[in-house]
This record gives C-alpha cells, sequence and structure tokens, in this order.
C-alpha cells in the first residue's frame, strides 16, 4: 500500500488514505487513529478504478466512533471534486495520485459524523 495522503481532524484524530493495485482491481482505504489510540474500522473501496463508462466511483462510511469518510475515484478528464455539507460549507477536495499508474485519481473527505 502506498499513502496518497493523511490528515489530522479537529477532533485530533490522524488518518491516511492508502491505494494499491491498477486500474483493474484499485483499492482505497482510509484508516483513523483516535487521540486515545483506538482505531476505528476503515472505509475502503475495491475493483476496477472506475466503472466503464462512469466518471466516478463513491465510498462512504459512517460509524458511532470514528469520523465520516468519503473517497471519491474519478476518471482523468474530472478536473474538481466539490462536496457541500449539510451545515453549508463547501470543501474543494484535492486530486491525488497518478491516473495513468491507477486507473483514477482519488479525492478524500474525513468528517464530522454529525454532518452529511
Amino acid at each position: 500500500m502506498t499513502v496518497l495522503a493523511s490528515g489530522t481532524a479537529a477532533d485530533g484524530t490522524t488518518w491516511e488514505l492508502d491505494v494499491s493495485g491498477n486500474a483493474r482491481d484499485l483499492s482505497t482505504m482510509v484508516s483513523q487513529r483516535r487521540p486515545d489510540g483506538r482505531k476505528p474500522w476503515g472505509i475502503g473501496c475495491a475493483g476496477p478504478a472506475v466503472e466503464p463508462g462512469r466518471r466516478v466511483k463513491v465510498c462512504v462510511s459512517a460509524a458511532d466512533d470514528a469520523l465520516r469518510t468519503f473517497i471519491a475515484r474519478v476518471t482523468p478528464d474530472v478536473r474538481a471534486v466539490v462536496v457541500t455539507l449539510s451545515e453549508g460549507t463547501r470543501e474543494d477536495l484535492v486530486l491525488y495520485g497518478d491516473p495513468a499508474r491507477l486507473g483514477a485519481r482519488v479525492a478524500v473527505l474525513v468528517y464530522s459524523p454529525d454532518l452529511d
């Protein structure tokens, strides 16, 4: 696995976006570590980077003890991924990865469980 992105949320939770594979079989996974050391279950997508005829593949997760996670895998022609959260903020996500190697670029958002 290769770490494509990482960050720290406002509550101190750290997270990493890991990828492995190629366009035919790409795995993208977000793991979290809470400030107390607990590791809630992660979220991931596996399979084709993006399904034939599509431009985006989205995976989302929510758990009682973890931050919510949004992963978008997009074709090279997609220029931006923008998410609007339920409290009205707009998040312009960074696109990571080499689409020639992975078959897609990957965007990630790790956010508070009280938002949609």
